[in-house]
């Protein structure tokens, strides 16, 4: 049985943690600056582009290894960590209405052996209703010929927080998105997601 269901308050700490960490990330204000250098912004609208880093984190016994992964808008300018050993972030960029709007599966095996995947879907997009994560967990299976229409859908109906938990493989998948600054028309996200089991 699998559920979606609301963060536990140590969840939130351990996001709200990951995100804290790297909320000064000078790479991460090394591509807002290059995104607005030698623009005048004074008549730009608010939020023309986005840049938006995701740090990760792997509670998980061994690496974990993309299995997939599908960008819908945005320009990944530092790649998923492939594998993600304990650690890792991505950041990507794009404009709006579209925005960034991506997802990735991750793989590797829970604390049983058994081989599962990771899904974290997330987007910042104007036209779909701003900042929202989706992910999912459970065996590997599931995310065999991943119909990614319908994870968009899924995405497109979510909230700034996910989690999942399922029951069967003892996998969870938490995450959440925050907007950590405006510069200039340049907004800057950030996104922190737990991969557990």
């Amino acid at each position: 049985m699998a559920g979606l269901l609301e963060l536990t308050a140590e969840e939130q700490a351990s996001l709200d943690e990951l995100i804290k960490e790297t909320e000064n990330s000078s790479e991460l204000e090394d591509a807002v600056a290059a995104e607005n250098e030698g623009q005048d912004n004074s008549n730009e609208p608010e939020c023309k582009y986005i840049v938006l880093r995701g740090d990760l984190r792997n509670q998980t016994p061994g690496p974990l290894d993309v299995y997939e992964k599908h960008i819908w808008a945005g320009v990944m300018l530092k790649n998923f960590p492939d594998p993600l050993e304990r650690t890792g972030y991505f950041i990507i960029k794009g404009i709006q209405p579209k925005g960034v709007e991506a997802a990735v599966v991750y793989a590797g095996k829970n604390s049983d052996g058994v081989e599962c995947g990771w899904l974290l879907a997330f987007m910042d997009s104007d036209q779909y209703g701003g900042r929202k994560v989706y992910v999912d967990c459970g065996r590997i299976i599931k995310f065999r010929n991943i119909n990614w229409r319908e994870v968009k859908e899924k995405l497109e109906h979510s909230n700034d927080t996910a989690r999942h938990y399922d029951s069967e493989t003892r996998t969870s998948a938490v995450a959440k998105i925050v907007r950590a600054g405006c510069f200039g028309s340049t907004c800057k996200d950030q996104l922190a997601a737990i991969f557990s089991g």
